[in-house]
Protein backbone atom coordinates (compact mmCIF):
# COMPACT_ATOMS: atom_id res chain seq x y z
CA UNK A 1 0.00 0.00 0.00
CA UNK A 2 2.86 2.72 1.02
CA UNK A 3 4.21 1.89 -2.44
CA UNK A 4 1.52 2.46 -3.92
CA UNK A 5 0.62 5.29 -2.80
CA UNK A 6 4.35 6.73 -2.92
CA UNK A 7 3.60 6.00 -7.06
CA UNK A 8 0.70 8.03 -6.92
CA UNK A 9 1.32 10.74 -5.47
CA UNK A 10 4.62 11.24 -6.07
CA UNK A 11 6.96 13.53 -4.00
CA UNK A 12 5.13 12.84 -0.41
CA UNK A 13 6.14 10.35 2.23
CA UNK A 14 3.89 7.93 3.58
CA UNK A 15 4.28 6.40 6.95
CA UNK A 16 3.95 2.40 7.16
CA UNK A 17 3.01 2.67 10.81
CA UNK A 18 -0.06 5.07 10.36
CA UNK A 19 -0.57 3.44 7.33
CA UNK A 20 -1.46 -0.06 9.02
CA UNK A 21 -3.04 1.93 11.85
CA UNK A 22 -5.65 2.99 9.27
CA UNK A 23 -6.39 0.34 7.55
CA UNK A 24 -6.93 -1.84 10.84
CA UNK A 25 -9.50 0.81 11.67
CA UNK A 26 -11.16 0.60 8.43
CA UNK A 27 -11.76 -3.29 8.25
CA UNK A 28 -12.73 -3.37 11.71
CA UNK A 29 -15.64 -0.96 10.71
CA UNK A 30 -16.61 -3.47 8.26
CA UNK A 31 -16.22 -6.36 9.39
CA UNK A 32 -15.82 -5.84 13.35
CA UNK A 33 -12.80 -6.37 15.60
CA UNK A 34 -12.57 -10.29 15.30
CA UNK A 35 -12.31 -10.39 11.98
CA UNK A 36 -11.30 -14.61 12.19
CA UNK A 37 -14.47 -15.41 11.27
CA UNK A 38 -13.93 -14.55 7.73
CA UNK A 39 -12.18 -17.81 7.70
CA UNK A 40 -15.41 -19.64 8.57
CA UNK A 41 -17.12 -17.63 6.08
CA UNK A 42 -14.77 -18.59 3.22
CA UNK A 43 -15.26 -22.38 4.60
CA UNK A 44 -18.68 -22.47 4.06
CA UNK A 45 -17.74 -20.88 0.62
CA UNK A 46 -15.46 -23.64 -0.76
CA UNK A 47 -17.99 -26.32 0.32
CA UNK A 48 -21.19 -24.75 -1.28
CA UNK A 49 -18.58 -24.40 -4.28
CA UNK A 50 -17.72 -27.83 -3.70
CA UNK A 51 -21.25 -28.97 -3.71
CA UNK A 52 -21.68 -27.29 -7.35
CA UNK A 53 -23.03 -24.18 -6.06
CA UNK A 54 -21.72 -20.67 -6.31
CA UNK A 55 -19.73 -18.57 -3.29
CA UNK A 56 -18.02 -15.21 -5.13
CA UNK A 57 -16.34 -13.00 -2.67
CA UNK A 58 -16.44 -9.69 -4.58
CA UNK A 59 -13.21 -8.22 -4.25
CA UNK A 60 -12.57 -4.45 -4.75
CA UNK A 61 -9.52 -4.24 -7.54
CA UNK A 62 -8.03 -0.83 -5.83
CA UNK A 63 -7.72 -2.03 -2.23
CA UNK A 64 -8.44 -5.73 -2.72
CA UNK A 65 -11.14 -5.70 -0.34
CA UNK A 66 -14.10 -7.26 -0.59
CA UNK A 67 -17.25 -5.29 -1.23
CA UNK A 68 -19.63 -8.04 -1.21
CA UNK A 69 -20.11 -11.94 -1.83
CA UNK A 70 -22.65 -13.73 -3.45
CA UNK A 71 -24.20 -16.93 -3.21
CA UNK A 72 -26.62 -19.59 -5.01
CA UNK A 73 -26.93 -23.09 -4.22
CA UNK A 74 -27.14 -25.93 -6.57
CA UNK A 75 -30.99 -26.10 -6.12
CA UNK A 76 -31.22 -22.75 -5.78
CA UNK A 77 -29.73 -22.65 -9.66
CA UNK A 78 -31.90 -25.47 -10.47
CA UNK A 79 -35.17 -23.21 -9.24
CA UNK A 80 -33.68 -19.93 -11.44
CA UNK A 81 -33.46 -22.06 -14.70
CA UNK A 82 -36.85 -23.49 -14.50
CA UNK A 83 -38.63 -20.59 -12.91
CA UNK A 84 -36.69 -17.73 -13.49
CA UNK A 85 -39.32 -16.08 -15.94
CA UNK A 86 -40.84 -13.98 -12.77
CA UNK A 87 -38.25 -12.97 -10.37
CA UNK A 88 -39.11 -10.49 -7.31
CA UNK A 89 -36.12 -8.56 -5.53
CA UNK A 90 -35.57 -6.85 -2.16
CA UNK A 91 -32.94 -5.77 0.00
CA UNK A 92 -32.76 -6.62 4.12
CA UNK A 93 -30.74 -5.58 6.57
CA UNK A 94 -29.99 -6.08 10.18
CA UNK A 95 -28.54 -10.19 8.78
CA UNK A 96 -25.62 -9.80 10.40
CA UNK A 97 -23.71 -7.33 12.94
CA UNK A 98 -21.96 -5.90 10.23
CA UNK A 99 -23.36 -3.27 8.47
CA UNK A 100 -24.87 -3.85 5.08
CA UNK A 101 -27.71 -5.49 3.12
CA UNK A 102 -28.67 -8.67 2.03
CA UNK A 103 -30.35 -8.54 -1.80
CA UNK A 104 -32.46 -11.52 -2.06
CA UNK A 105 -34.03 -12.35 -5.69
CA UNK A 106 -37.52 -15.23 -5.10
CA UNK A 107 -39.52 -16.84 -7.78
CA UNK A 108 -42.19 -18.63 -7.25
CA UNK A 109 -42.76 -22.77 -7.94
CA UNK A 110 -45.33 -25.02 -9.20
CA UNK A 111 -46.91 -25.17 -5.59
CA UNK A 112 -47.04 -21.10 -5.78
CA UNK A 113 -44.02 -21.30 -2.61
CA UNK A 114 -41.73 -18.43 -2.67
CA UNK A 115 -38.13 -20.27 -3.30
CA UNK A 116 -34.55 -18.13 -3.07
CA UNK A 117 -32.65 -18.33 -6.27
CA UNK A 118 -29.65 -16.00 -5.10
CA UNK A 119 -28.32 -13.34 -2.97
CA UNK A 120 -26.06 -10.93 -2.86
CA UNK A 121 -24.38 -9.47 0.87
CA UNK A 122 -23.38 -6.11 0.33
CA UNK A 123 -22.39 -2.78 2.27
CA UNK A 124 -24.91 -0.81 0.33
CA UNK A 125 -27.95 -1.20 -2.26
CA UNK A 126 -25.03 -0.04 -4.68
CA UNK A 127 -25.94 -1.33 -8.24
CA UNK A 128 -22.36 -2.46 -9.35
CA UNK A 129 -22.51 -5.59 -6.94
CA UNK A 130 -25.99 -6.44 -7.38
CA UNK A 131 -25.76 -5.95 -10.90
CA UNK A 132 -22.45 -8.61 -10.96
CA UNK A 133 -24.39 -11.05 -8.43
CA UNK A 134 -27.79 -11.28 -10.73
CA UNK A 135 -25.61 -12.08 -13.65
CA UNK A 136 -23.70 -14.77 -11.68
CA UNK A 137 -27.43 -16.12 -10.22
CA UNK A 138 -29.42 -15.81 -14.08
CA UNK A 139 -25.91 -16.15 -17.02
CA UNK A 140 -27.92 -17.29 -19.68
CA UNK A 141 -30.25 -13.49 -19.48
CA UNK A 142 -29.11 -10.38 -20.06
CA UNK A 143 -27.84 -11.27 -23.92
CA UNK A 144 -30.87 -11.91 -26.07
CA UNK A 145 -33.96 -10.49 -24.85
CA UNK A 146 -35.94 -13.51 -25.74
CA UNK A 147 -35.62 -17.16 -25.24
CA UNK A 148 -37.48 -19.90 -26.81
CA UNK A 149 -38.65 -23.27 -25.00
CA UNK A 150 -39.04 -26.21 -27.19
CA UNK A 151 -41.77 -28.63 -25.72
CA UNK A 152 -41.77 -32.26 -26.60
CA UNK A 153 -45.15 -32.82 -28.08
CA UNK A 154 -46.42 -36.23 -26.28
CA UNK A 155 -49.44 -38.09 -24.91
CA UNK A 156 -50.58 -37.85 -20.90
CA UNK A 157 -49.27 -40.66 -19.41
CA UNK A 158 -49.53 -42.08 -15.70
CA UNK A 159 -45.85 -41.23 -15.71
CA UNK A 160 -45.25 -38.06 -13.63
CA UNK A 161 -43.06 -35.58 -15.56
CA UNK A 162 -39.56 -34.30 -13.80
CA UNK A 163 -38.73 -30.78 -15.34
CA UNK A 164 -35.42 -31.12 -14.52
CA UNK A 165 -35.21 -34.61 -16.79
CA UNK A 166 -37.61 -32.86 -19.49
CA UNK A 167 -35.22 -29.84 -19.59
CA UNK A 168 -32.31 -31.85 -20.12
CA UNK A 169 -34.10 -33.75 -22.30
CA UNK A 170 -35.33 -30.57 -25.00
CA UNK A 171 -31.87 -28.77 -24.54
CA UNK A 172 -30.32 -32.15 -26.42
CA UNK A 173 -32.94 -31.88 -28.81
CA UNK A 174 -31.98 -28.59 -29.48
CA UNK A 175 -28.40 -29.21 -29.88
CA UNK A 176 -29.07 -32.09 -32.17
CA UNK A 177 -31.69 -30.84 -34.05
CA UNK A 178 -31.24 -26.57 -34.49
CA UNK A 179 -33.68 -26.50 -37.63
CA UNK A 180 -36.61 -27.51 -34.85
CA UNK A 181 -39.15 -29.57 -37.13
CA UNK A 182 -38.35 -32.81 -35.41
CA UNK A 183 -37.24 -34.54 -32.19
CA UNK A 184 -33.71 -36.14 -32.19
CA UNK A 185 -36.22 -39.38 -32.31
CA UNK A 186 -38.54 -38.01 -35.30
CA UNK A 187 -41.04 -37.05 -32.82
CA UNK A 188 -42.85 -33.49 -33.62
CA UNK A 189 -42.04 -30.89 -31.36
CA UNK A 190 -43.61 -27.48 -30.45
CA UNK A 191 -41.50 -24.15 -30.36
CA UNK A 192 -43.33 -21.63 -27.69
CA UNK A 193 -41.90 -18.24 -27.60
CA UNK A 194 -41.52 -17.18 -24.46
CA UNK A 195 -41.68 -13.35 -22.91
CA UNK A 196 -38.82 -11.72 -21.52
CA UNK A 197 -38.22 -11.93 -17.68
CA UNK A 198 -40.24 -9.96 -15.69
CA UNK A 199 -39.03 -8.63 -12.72
CA UNK A 200 -40.38 -7.05 -9.51
CA UNK A 201 -38.97 -4.64 -7.59
CA UNK A 202 -39.61 -1.51 -4.63
CA UNK A 203 -38.80 2.11 -6.42
CA UNK A 204 -34.83 1.60 -5.37
CA UNK A 205 -32.72 2.87 -8.16
CA UNK A 206 -30.15 -0.31 -8.27
CA UNK A 207 -33.11 -2.01 -9.39
CA UNK A 208 -34.21 0.26 -12.05
CA UNK A 209 -29.96 -0.08 -13.36
CA UNK A 210 -30.53 -4.12 -12.49
CA UNK A 211 -33.63 -4.23 -14.71
CA UNK A 212 -32.13 -2.13 -17.28
CA UNK A 213 -29.01 -4.04 -17.79
CA UNK A 214 -30.70 -7.39 -17.90
CA UNK A 215 -33.23 -6.64 -20.39
CA UNK A 216 -35.98 -7.47 -17.98
CA UNK A 217 -39.65 -5.64 -17.95
CA UNK A 218 -39.30 -4.03 -14.05
CA UNK A 219 -42.90 -3.46 -12.57
CA UNK A 220 -43.06 -1.65 -9.23
CA UNK A 221 -44.36 -3.00 -6.25
CA UNK A 222 -48.15 -1.96 -5.88
CA UNK A 223 -48.11 -2.53 -1.71
CA UNK A 224 -45.13 0.26 -1.02
CA UNK A 225 -46.92 2.52 -3.63
CA UNK A 226 -50.36 2.16 -1.99
CA UNK A 227 -48.71 3.17 0.83
CA UNK A 228 -48.02 6.49 -0.11
CA UNK A 229 -51.29 7.70 -1.31
CA UNK A 230 -51.90 8.93 2.45
CA UNK A 231 -49.06 11.51 1.16
CA UNK A 232 -51.26 12.98 -1.53
CA UNK A 233 -54.49 13.26 0.34
CA UNK A 234 -53.04 16.19 2.62
CA UNK A 235 -55.26 19.17 2.48
CA UNK A 236 -58.46 17.27 1.07
CA UNK A 237 -61.53 17.50 2.34
CA UNK A 238 -62.62 13.99 1.84
CA UNK A 239 -59.38 11.18 2.13
CA UNK A 240 -61.69 8.14 1.73
CA UNK A 241 -62.73 9.66 -2.05
CA UNK A 242 -59.22 10.49 -2.90
CA UNK A 243 -57.84 6.71 -2.42
CA UNK A 244 -60.86 5.54 -3.91
CA UNK A 245 -59.92 7.22 -6.87
CA UNK A 246 -56.69 6.35 -6.79
CA UNK A 247 -56.90 2.60 -6.42
CA UNK A 248 -59.43 2.88 -9.51
CA UNK A 249 -56.74 4.05 -11.31
CA UNK A 250 -54.28 1.54 -10.66
CA UNK A 251 -56.72 -1.01 -11.25
CA UNK A 252 -58.15 -0.24 -14.26
CA UNK A 253 -57.77 -2.69 -17.42
CA UNK A 254 -58.22 -0.69 -20.36
CA UNK A 255 -55.60 1.93 -21.30
CA UNK A 256 -57.98 4.94 -22.71
CA UNK A 257 -60.36 4.65 -19.65
CA UNK A 258 -57.25 4.63 -17.50
CA UNK A 259 -56.06 8.05 -19.43
CA UNK A 260 -59.75 9.56 -19.02
CA UNK A 261 -59.30 8.64 -14.87
CA UNK A 262 -56.09 10.47 -14.75
CA UNK A 263 -57.17 13.29 -16.21
CA UNK A 264 -60.19 13.65 -14.31
CA UNK A 265 -58.43 12.76 -11.31
CA UNK A 266 -55.98 15.67 -12.20
CA UNK A 267 -58.75 17.88 -12.68
CA UNK A 268 -60.34 17.52 -9.58
CA UNK A 269 -57.68 16.98 -6.87
CA UNK A 270 -54.94 20.24 -7.56
CA UNK A 271 -53.59 20.64 -4.20
CA UNK A 272 -49.72 20.33 -4.36
CA UNK A 273 -49.21 16.48 -3.08
CA UNK A 274 -52.20 15.38 -4.91
CA UNK A 275 -50.95 16.52 -7.94
CA UNK A 276 -47.45 15.45 -7.04
CA UNK A 277 -48.56 12.06 -6.68
CA UNK A 278 -50.98 11.57 -9.26
CA UNK A 279 -48.13 12.70 -11.92
CA UNK A 280 -46.07 10.00 -10.77
CA UNK A 281 -48.63 7.81 -11.17
CA UNK A 282 -48.42 9.13 -14.83
CA UNK A 283 -45.03 9.04 -15.08
CA UNK A 284 -44.56 5.13 -14.20
CA UNK A 285 -48.26 3.91 -14.99
CA UNK A 286 -46.61 1.10 -17.11
CA UNK A 287 -44.91 -0.24 -14.09
CA UNK A 288 -47.63 0.42 -11.98
CA UNK A 289 -51.26 0.28 -13.69
CA UNK A 290 -52.96 -3.08 -14.22
CA UNK A 291 -53.95 -2.09 -17.73
CA UNK A 292 -50.04 -2.69 -18.75
CA UNK A 293 -48.83 -4.62 -15.90
CA UNK A 294 -51.32 -7.16 -17.59
CA UNK A 295 -49.62 -8.11 -20.52
CA UNK A 296 -46.81 -9.82 -18.21
CA UNK A 297 -46.69 -13.00 -16.00
CA UNK A 298 -46.18 -12.50 -12.38
CA UNK A 299 -47.90 -15.34 -10.84
CA UNK A 300 -50.87 -12.97 -9.78
CA UNK A 301 -48.49 -10.85 -8.29
CA UNK A 302 -49.25 -7.22 -7.87
CA UNK A 303 -46.38 -6.80 -4.54
CA UNK A 304 -43.47 -7.78 -3.68
CA UNK A 305 -44.35 -9.09 -0.43
CA UNK A 306 -43.41 -13.08 -1.38
CA UNK A 307 -39.71 -11.47 -0.87
CA UNK A 308 -40.61 -9.63 2.01
CA UNK A 309 -42.17 -12.22 3.94
CA UNK A 310 -39.09 -14.46 2.87
CA UNK A 311 -36.89 -11.97 5.16
CA UNK A 312 -39.55 -11.87 7.69
CA UNK A 313 -39.15 -15.48 7.92
CA UNK A 314 -35.41 -15.34 7.50
CA UNK A 315 -35.50 -13.35 10.77
CA UNK A 316 -38.08 -15.13 12.64
CA UNK A 317 -40.34 -12.26 12.58
CA UNK A 318 -38.31 -10.31 14.04
CA UNK A 319 -37.91 -12.76 17.29
CA UNK A 320 -34.51 -13.58 16.46
CA UNK A 321 -33.34 -9.22 15.69
CA UNK A 322 -31.08 -9.43 19.09
CA UNK A 323 -29.36 -12.59 17.73
CA UNK A 324 -28.73 -11.46 14.52
CA UNK A 325 -27.45 -8.19 15.79
CA UNK A 326 -24.24 -10.10 16.79
CA UNK A 327 -24.01 -12.39 13.93
CA UNK A 328 -20.95 -13.20 12.16
CA UNK A 329 -21.30 -13.23 7.78
CA UNK A 330 -20.35 -17.17 8.93
CA UNK A 331 -23.38 -17.60 10.94
CA UNK A 332 -26.09 -15.70 8.92
CA UNK A 333 -25.05 -18.06 6.02
CA UNK A 334 -25.40 -20.79 8.39
CA UNK A 335 -29.42 -19.21 9.42
CA UNK A 336 -30.01 -19.47 5.66
CA UNK A 337 -29.06 -22.47 4.92
CA UNK A 338 -30.87 -23.83 7.76
CA UNK A 339 -34.21 -22.26 6.77
CA UNK A 340 -33.82 -23.16 2.87
CA UNK A 341 -33.56 -26.93 4.48
CA UNK A 342 -37.07 -26.22 6.03
CA UNK A 343 -38.59 -25.00 3.21
CA UNK A 344 -37.52 -27.62 0.86
CA UNK A 345 -38.83 -30.46 3.08
CA UNK A 346 -42.13 -28.71 3.63
CA UNK A 347 -42.40 -28.42 -0.50
CA UNK A 348 -41.16 -32.36 -1.15
CA UNK A 349 -44.01 -33.42 1.91
CA UNK A 350 -46.35 -31.35 -0.38
CA UNK A 351 -45.45 -32.71 -3.44
CA UNK A 352 -45.80 -36.39 -2.04
CA UNK A 353 -49.33 -35.61 -0.75
CA UNK A 354 -50.22 -34.64 -4.27
CA UNK A 355 -49.03 -37.45 -5.70
CA UNK A 356 -50.62 -40.35 -3.40
CA UNK A 357 -53.81 -38.39 -3.59
CA UNK A 358 -53.75 -39.04 -7.41
CA UNK A 359 -52.93 -35.41 -8.46
CA UNK A 360 -50.43 -35.31 -11.61
CA UNK A 361 -47.64 -32.90 -10.84
CA UNK A 362 -46.09 -30.76 -13.66
CA UNK A 363 -47.32 -33.12 -17.00
CA UNK A 364 -46.33 -32.08 -20.03
CA UNK A 365 -49.17 -30.86 -22.77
Amino acid sequence: MQENLERRFPGRCFDHVLLHRFKKKVLDNWYGTDRADLFKLMKKGDLINANEGLFVPDVNPEDFSIDAFHCQTKLQRLYAEIYGDFILGDGTHGMSKHKGVVVIYVVTDCLLKSKIVGWTSCFTENSAPIVRGVKLFFPTQGDDPRTQIRVEVCELGDEFFDPLQDIATTVAADNDNPDGDESANGDAVEVESTPTVTFMSDEGSAFSILAEVMGWYHLLDRHHFTEQISEGWVGLPDPDEFYNSIIAILNEPHQDTLTTLLSEAKAMYTTIAATKLLQKIDDLKEQLCYAYTCKFFTAAHTSSQRVEGTNASLKGRGKLKKRFSGATYAEMVSRMSHKEREWNRAALKELQTCIQNGMMTGERV
